[in-house]
């Protein structure tokens, strides 16, 4: 196993997703660009990004296959997941915003809403289990 392992590119891809994690968080806080730490980072990011790119799509064993993306189903099939996980997850953030600051709950009111439908989640897991099987 680490006789194959890609190094190079783990080195590469922790290096391009580090700086983009770091220009993304400090650069609204620091003016983007006007701070020189994250226009540094931000070239940082752009050089490694290629050279992990550059390596993902050259070397015989890629730390990450993205190659995998070139199936039209597997594509598809990712495509529709993010778009899902976007209405699913986006809306339990949006949910208590919207409670607090349209509704004016309280604290407490939030948590109480949202665990209502946390435990009618939990117990109709079982549920959709079975009727998936049956599917």
């Amino acid at each position: 196993l680490f006789k194959s392992f890609d190094w190079r590119g783990l080195a590469f891809m922790a290096a391009f997703l580090g700086t983009l994690e770091y220009v993304l968080e400090e650069g609204p806080t620091n003016d983007w660009f006007q701070d020189e730490v994250v226009l540094i980072l931000a070239i940082a990011c752009a050089i490694s990004s290629v050279a992990f790119f550059v390596r993902v799509f050259t070397t015989k064993h890629p730390i990450v296959d993205l190659r995998a993306f070139s199936d039209r189903n597997f594509a598809v099939g990712c495509a529709f997941s993010f778009v899902m996980g976007i209405g699913l997850y986006g809306l339990t953030y949006l949910y208590p915003v919207y409670l607090a600051r349209i509704r004016g709950y309280s604290a407490l009111q939030i948590g109480e809403t949202m665990f209502v439908t946390g435990a009618c989640m939990f117990l109709m897991a079982p549920v959709a289990g079975r009727l998936s099987q049956k599917l």
